[in-house]
């Protein structure tokens, strides 16, 4: 049976049509906590509606020429772990408010492609309200949000996983954070985005065998691992916080000759340039796998606000991280 569903997110609605007990119970499953799922509006809030249009004869050639004169623009967006896998996001001539998901079929695969392309739709609508997004991973110590951000490598998803395993600590997003205002205080959201954890972190964090090792990838891949947010929870024995307000930023520093670990505060002057190196600025930097997405709706960029936390430069070793990340929980609950 096929109904509604409304995605929100803050101020953002999207109502997805048609969607079948399948596609529902996967957008339930990868947004639950960070995304609230209804099945009625009880407000009259403007959505943007998605409609799922199924057609057994769809050809992925008929989709790459120019739009018809019933549709302005089309894309389509292929699974990046399986090629052949792939739908077609579509907006009509006539009503810029709708957006259509052409599809063959409603496979497992086909419902993940799904949600993804929901999420980025989602990512944009809060880029456009002029919401900051920066690279980072990040977590919640009594209702306060941490970030850890830096170039790659720096640390962002070992501190993440750290964070989980000696503190208290609830994991809430681990590649991109969108930083905005109430008020005048900072806030934080996170997003259901995977974490994509590499063989030095896992080495590091998992000793005690957490993950399972049958899903790693290749030997040659830089990330040997990936997990949703909701799965590195549970592995903690924990549930994903999605939002709170912004305590503190992070920039993690592996540094093997260093003796313990050190935490220093930033001045204002490297304040600005920590948050210039690691804002993300356009879609394509945000989510580069459905960058396309930008496309369909207009493009224009405000959020210029550097949000006004403490910052601190972490650096630590291996031997040292357990004892950083349970200073950097107390510091946290004094802020």
């Amino acid at each position: 049976m096929e109904t509604e569903l409304y995605i929100k997110s803050g101020n953002i609605v999207v109502r997805l049509d048609n969607a079948t007990p399948d596609v529902r119970s996967l957008i339930y499953e990868r947004f639950d906590g960070y995304f609230r799922i209804t099945e009625s509006l009880a407000d009259t809030k403007p959505a943007r509606t998605i409609k799922l249009i199924e057609s057994s004869g769809l050809l992925i050639k008929s989709t790459i020429s120019a739009p018809s004169a019933e549709i302005k623009i089309s894309n389509i967006f292929h699974d990046h772990d399986n090629p052949e896998v792939w739908i077609m996001l579509a907006q009509p001539t006539n009503d810029d408010s709708i957006l259509e998901l052409h599809l063959i079929n409603r496979t497992p695969a086909v419902c993940i492609m799904i949600s993804r392309v929901i999420r980025s739709i989602i990512l944009q609508l809060h880029f456009l309200q002029g919401k900051a997004f920066i690279h980072a991973s990040a977590v919640s110590i009594n209702g306060k949000v941490l970030a850890f951000t830096g170039p790659k490598y720096a640390g962002k998803t070992t501190c993440l996983l750290a964070m989980c395993k000696y503190t208290c600590a609830l994991p809430v997003t681990n590649d991109k954070l969108s930083i905005y205002y109430e008020g005048s205080h900072p806030q934080a959201q996170g997003f259901p985005i995977k974490a994509g954890i590499r063989r030095g972190a896992l080495d590091l964090i998992d000793e005690d065998g957490l993950f399972n090792t049958d899903k790693m990838f290749s030997h040659d891949s830089d990330k040997v691992l990936r997990v949703t947010m909701h799965e590195l929870a549970r592995k903690f024995n924990k549930f994903p916080a999605h939002s709170g307000p912004l305590a503190a930023i992070c920039l993690p520093i592996y540094d093997s000759s260093l003796e313990g670990f050190s935490i220093s505060r930033y001045s204002s002057f490297e304040i600005t340039g920590a948050w210039k190196d690691n804002q993300l600025k356009s879609l394509a930097e945000i989510d580069p796998e459905q960058k396309a997405i930008a496309n369909f709706f207009p493009q224009h960029y405000d959020s210029n606000t550097i949000p006004e936390v403490p910052v601190f430069l972490c650096r630590s070793n291996s031997g040292s991280i357990k004892a950083m990340v349970e200073y950097l929980e107390q510091l946290v609950r004094t802020l």
